[in-house]
């Protein structure tokens, strides 16, 4: 079973709801769509739950460890900027990215299933 996992920033896991559902959006379609969407995987996760599972991430570095090795093998994955609009976060602040569709052991690998889940 392929999911996307949406990796949150530890210190704007508080961002007001809106700002935090718009980036959640953006970061799950953005990977999708940087895996490839006419890939088996994608097909076969868009195709049937497209389970998402929102976990923390202690430092920006490793959120950028996690989604350039993610990239380097293949794998959807994103990093979302903010832009500002709103004021809350300076433009350009990285607020979360999201990794997949992937299957429960590549992101075992990728240290993901390690990271604590957002509550």
């Amino acid at each position: 079973m392929y999911k996307q996992y949406i990796l949150i920033l530890k210190k704007y896991r508080d961002v007001s709801k809106g700002k935090f559902g718009a980036h959640c959006g953006h970061a799950a379609l953005t990977a999708a769509l940087n895996g490839g969407v006419s890939t088996d995987r994608f097909i076969e996760w868009y195709g049937k739950a497209q389970t998402k599972i929102l976990k923390v991430v202690p430092t920006l570095n490793k959120l950028k460890t996690i989604i350039e090795g993610a990239m380097a093998q293949g794998y959807g994955a994103s990093l979302i900027p903010d832009n500002g609009a709103s004021g809350e976060v300076p433009k350009g602040t990285v607020i979360m990215g999201c990794v997949g569709p992937i299957t429960e052991d590549e992101a075992a690998d990728m240290g993901i299933l390690k990271l604590s889940n957002l509550k």
